[in-house]
């Protein structure tokens, strides 16, 4: 992401300075809506910190880039 200023009104989606993308090889889901928590198999994230094997990232598909802690055994790293 660039530190251009955005135009009033606009929204940005790109995701903030990420270290790596990731993919999940495991579905996880806390209760039954997967709208609420959750991913499956084959979902991209941008992980921006980690520490250990929790990872802080953003879903590539949520339009609001929310932020989630993901357990990196669920992830493979993706190839830049």
């Amino acid at each position: 992401m660039d530190n251009r200023k955005l135009e009033r009104g606009t929204v940005n989606t790109e995701p903030p300075m990420w270290m790596f993308r990731a993919v999940a090889v495991y579905d996880f889901y806390q209760g039954r809506q997967r709208q609420r928590d959750g991913y499956a198999t084959g979902e991209v994230f941008y992980v921006i910190a980690q520490d250990g094997e929790c990872w802080l990232a953003i879903n590539e598909g949520d339009p609001k880039m929310k932020t989630a802690c993901i357990w990196g055994k669920h992830f493979t790293r993706l190839v830049q």
